[in-house]
């Protein structure tokens, strides 16, 4: 079962033509970050995430076709994730404990679909 985190505020084909920009500004954060269409106002978003583990990124045609229905034009945790359970025992060891660690998922119209294994997710938005 899949949790819906945010969702777009309007359709994802409305995402501006630079589309989304992922960044690593430091240690173990990461964030995506874009343009929006709102009743012909802009909004930017950017997702941030902390206390990063892992991330992948899938452009179009290399993604999973139920992971496009299920994060498309939303940021969901996946609660029941498979990845997640593929990694947690080389996390046995560190200082996050399995509890804490989650699996986020956003998909853009078009791609890139983005995964991301972390402690927490926050969104922001501003015209």
């Amino acid at each position: 079962m899949d949790k819906i985190v945010w969702e777009m505020p309007a359709p994802a084909t409305s995402v501006g033509a630079d589309g989304p920009v992922f960044e690593e500004p430091r240690g173990r954060e990461c964030r995506v970050a874009f343009t929006i269409g709102v009743d012909d106002v802009d909004r930017h978003v950017t997702i941030e995430f902390h206390d990063v583990r892992a991330y992948r990124c899938f452009f179009l045609g290399t993604e999973d076709a139920g992971m496009i229905r299920r994060a498309y034009g939303r940021l969901i945790e996946i609660c029941e994730s498979e990845w997640l359970a593929e990694v947690l025992p080389g996390y046995s060891r560190s200082n996050l404990t399995p509890a804490r660690l989650r699996h986020f998922a956003i998909y853009f119209d078009d791609g890139p679909l983005y995964e991301v294994l972390c402690a927490e997710a926050d969104v922001t938005e501003a015209c």
